[in-house]
């Protein structure tokens, strides 16, 4: 509880509710929820391809914006977010522009 607390407070800046067992109550982890978590980081990967192409190209440039209008946005989820990111990078995606 010690390292929890120390830790809560670095992280979120708040500490923890006094007289609580936040770690017993924490079932993200346990319940099945881990893969969401590594989900979410790669998520943040794919995000950062797609910025990695503005910023290559410039924030603002028209080309790069109505191809992300046309590829990304216009399809919505009618089809696999995968797919649509490969045919805006013409290749597929990695973890280099993330890291």
């Amino acid at each position: 509880m010690k390292l929890w607390n120390e830790l809560k407070k670095d992280i979120t800046g708040t500490p923890e509710q006094e007289g609580t067992n936040p770690v017993a109550s924490f079932d993200h982890i346990i319940g099945g929820y881990a893969s969401t978590y590594y989900g979410y980081l790669w998520s943040k990967v794919y995000s950062a391809e797609l910025f990695a192409e503005f910023e290559q190209k410039g924030l603002l440039n028209p080309e790069v914006g109505m191809k992300y209008r046309k590829v990304i946005l216009s399809h919505g989820g009618s089809r696999d977010s995968l797919e649509s990111l490969q045919e805006f990078l013409g290749r597929e995606p990695n973890q280099e522009a993330f890291l």
